[in-house]
């Protein structure tokens, strides 16, 4: 049975102690049938038993791990202390109410087996927060007190999982001249930007740069909205379907799906194609280009060079 997760609970109680604050918080909703109310160490200890989440057998490690939760439990906002060991845990209407005066929210289907390890459950937050975009894996490392790295980590095994998606963006800048473009690789590559060599497409010289990766999820459902409600999303280049929705969940044609045999073949490794090839694919297919008038290739390096 999957549990739901959705990105505004997992920023209103963004902290260090995310990964069990906020787990024992779904834990105890999922044995109270999604409500809030009080519980005792004791009982979430009984939850954790159940389970096989951690060695509690012998007495010394209940009183460790009791101290260790009273303390976690009285530094979240999604619990309340109320007398000796009981707390009260708040509902999701009032968390989210308290943190964007408003209900409303999407939840992401993620699998039960998630609560049972703090790192899967961590994943599982950092790939709900950066679905659809937003964040790169610097400022989500910021906000999750982690290193980018970290973040990495979690992007890579939610995609392994087919939990969230990873689609690799790029850039692509032309030039008239090689000259032009020759010049312009060489001072992105001095400032530490890695990127292909310029080629010709066409009459035109092209530099491919690296974009912010997006990820997508693949099953998720909303609280609000209309229902049966018809969405047209592309499938393939060129060609667009109708998708129709039933209930109030439905499964995308998954775009994960289509960016990855169309377009992820691209930039992955030594294909069959050449490189010319897979850069005129990209031109045409779903690669980006600066907006000078907003952003062009000068902020392009501003914010992405390692050059002392």
């Amino acid at each position: 049975m999957d549990f739901r997760l959705n990105k505004h609970i997992v920023k209103y109680e963004l902290d260090d102690n995310i990964q069990h604050n906020l787990r024992d918080w779904f834990l105890l909703r999922r044995y109270a049938a999604g409500r809030s109310g009080l519980f005792t160490l004791d009982q979430l200890e009984d939850i954790y038993t159940t389970l096989e989440i951690n060695s509690l057998s012998d007495r010394s490690n209940r009183a460790k791990w009791k101290r260790k939760k009273a303390v976690q439990l009285r530094g979240s906002k999604l619990f309340t202390h109320v007398k000796g060991d009981t707390y009260k845990f708040t509902s999701l209407k009032r968390s989210l109410v308290d943190y964007k005066g408003s209900a409303k929210h999407t939840d992401y289907d993620i699998p039960e087996s998630y609560l049972k390890s703090p790192g899967a459950f961590l994943d599982a937050c950092i790939g709900v927060l950066m679905v659809n975009g937003g964040y790169s894996n610097a400022g989500a490392a910021r906000l999750f007190k982690v290193t980018p790295r970290r973040i990495q980590k979690a992007t890579a095994a939610n995609d392994k999982a087919d939990l969230f998606k990873k689609h690799f963006n790029k850039i692509n800048e032309s030039y008239p001249t090689h000259e032009e473009a020759l010049k312009q690789y060489k001072e992105l590559k001095a400032h530490g930007i890695g990127l292909p060599e310029p080629i010709k497409i066409n009459n035109d010289w092209c530099i491919t740069l690296n974009a912010v990766n997006s990820y997508k999820s693949h099953t998720l459902k909303r609280y609000k909205g209309r229902i049966d409600r018809k969405r047209s999303i592309c499938s393939t280049p060129g060609d667009r379907h109708i998708e129709e929705r039933k209930g109030r969940r439905y499964t995308p044609e998954s775009g994960g799906k289509v960016w990855e045999k169309w377009f992820l073949p691209m930039y992955r490794g030594k294909g069959s194609r050449s490189l010319r090839e897979r850069t005129e694919s990209a031109i045409n297919g779903r690669a980006l280009v600066f907006n000078n008038s907003v952003y062009h290739i000068g902020n392009f390096i501003l914010d992405h060079s390692n050059a002392v």
